[in-house]
């Protein structure tokens, strides 16, 4: 069998409801287990974004102007941002919480934008292709702001 560009790309799929039987999670999974995807060598990431902590800016020395952690990052986070690093696609499926997209979903946003010490100091989603699936509307319009601040290539 010859070797396509799709067996090397690593997916990190963001799930936004926490929910077992949510939309979003039963679309990502039907996604994931059709014949198509599992064919397509791609290889795809789903960390359960209910298991990272809430980001707080005390882990970051404010003080100095040289960016540096204080705080031992959780190694949730560690993970998270090795998946990051290590993907070339991030796919965001959320639903629509209060006009907005999930807590889940903006907490692992917020800990990606920060600059990450496994990655010297580089920001792990800068520069990464992103797309969205949203059974709302808003939520996409709340994703496409997120995805404009974090200087994504959108698909």
């Amino acid at each position: 069998m010859g070797h396509t560009a799709s067996s090397n790309l690593n997916v990190l799929v963001f799930v936004g409801s926490l929910r077992r039987q949510s939309y979003n999670r039963g679309l990502v999974n039907a996604i994931l287990e059709s014949p198509e995807f599992k064919a397509s060598g791609i290889k795809a990431h789903v960390p359960n974004l209910g298991e990272i902590p809430f980001y707080n800016q005390d882990y970051e020395d404010d003080k100095s102007k040289i960016f540096k952690w204080v705080l031992d990052i959780p190694e949730v986070v560690n993970d998270l941002n090795k998946l990051c690093i290590k993907s070339q696609l991030l796919l965001f499926a959320t639903p629509e919480y209060n006009s907005s997209i999930t807590p889940t979903v903006k907490n692992a946003f917020d800990w990606l934008s920060r600059p990450s010490p496994i990655y010297e100091n580089k920001v792990p989603v800068f520069g990464k292709r992103a797309a969205a699936m949203s059974t709302s509307y808003i939520s996409q319009l709340q994703l496409n702001d997120c995805v404009k601040m974090g200087n994504y290539r959108k698909l």
